[in-house]
């Protein structure tokens, strides 16, 4: 809230399913199984299908998911 008492929303952060594949490290086949199982929202603008980082991070707090480490070598 700000100081008139009136809620503040921050502006969405929105990505492709690409784009958010790369903010997971993750395939964006990852991404698109989320969609359809609804875990995600879809947002369509224009031509454009979007999700909304937000969601991804709230998501990602909410779950047992792990961010993929990075192989090393042996």
């Amino acid at each position: 809230m700000d100081k008139a008492g009136s809620v503040v929303r921050r502006a969405r952060r929105w990505a492709t399913l690409h784009q958010a594949a790369t903010y997971l490290n993750c395939h964006p086949k990852t991404i698109s199984r989320r969609l359809t199982d609804g875990t995600l929202s879809r947002y369509r603008i224009g031509r454009r299908l979007l999700v909304d980082l937000d969601e991804v991070d709230a998501v990602l707090e909410t779950s047992s998911y792990r961010a993929p480490q990075s192989r090393r070598s042996r």
